[in-house]
């Protein structure tokens, strides 16, 4: 009868423990993994209207067949506390280049996806009031959607910055 009363409280728990491990795993992460801008270079002059290079080498730190990057322009260097944990957002960006996708691992583009573009124009930099002269970011968050693997796990984002100069 005891061991019957005992499994019948583990068994009832058990329901409990599963929430609480479900709770845990919903939290998003900014990694210390991230990849690396390698166009521009850092200083580089940035001119409302002009074209940029842009260059990015994904860390791919989970293995993912495909990475998500987000590409900003900010006027001030973000830090891990500025991306935000649910979306991978840099919410007081000043610009949003764009959405896009590496493939991995030699795989094709997928169909109705963008890679990274090889140059990006810099928008009109007088209507959020930079000055020339000022600093500005461009910023990469990386998206990693798989790691560990396994099911429902959250994303987890890397973030890299270069610093650029406002012509």
């Amino acid at each position: 009868m005891r061991f019957s009363q005992t499994l019948l409280a583990f068994a009832s728990s058990v329901p409990l423990l599963a929430r609480a491990v479900a709770i845990a795993v919903e939290q998003r992460t900014v990694s210390t993994e991230h990849g690396t801008i390698s166009a521009p270079t850092a200083g580089a002059s940035a001119a409302s209207g002009a074209s940029i290079p842009f260059a990015y080498i994904d860390n791919n730190w989970c293995h993912d067949g495909y990475s998500t990057i987000t590409v900003w322009l900010t006027d001030a260097e973000p830090t891990a506390n500025d991306v935000n944990s649910t979306s991978g957002e840099l919410d007081d960006a000043l610009y949003q280049f764009g959405t896009y996708l590496i493939p991995n691992f030699g795989l094709q583009n997928l169909p109705g996806s963008t890679p990274p573009p090889s140059t990006l124009t810099i928008p009109d930099l007088a209507t959020s009031n930079i000055a020339s002269g000022a600093n500005l970011f461009l910023a990469v968050v990386e998206t990693a959607t798989a790691c560990p693997p396994g099911i429902n796990i959250p994303p987890q984002y890397g973030l890299t910055t270069v610093s650029l100069v406002a012509a």
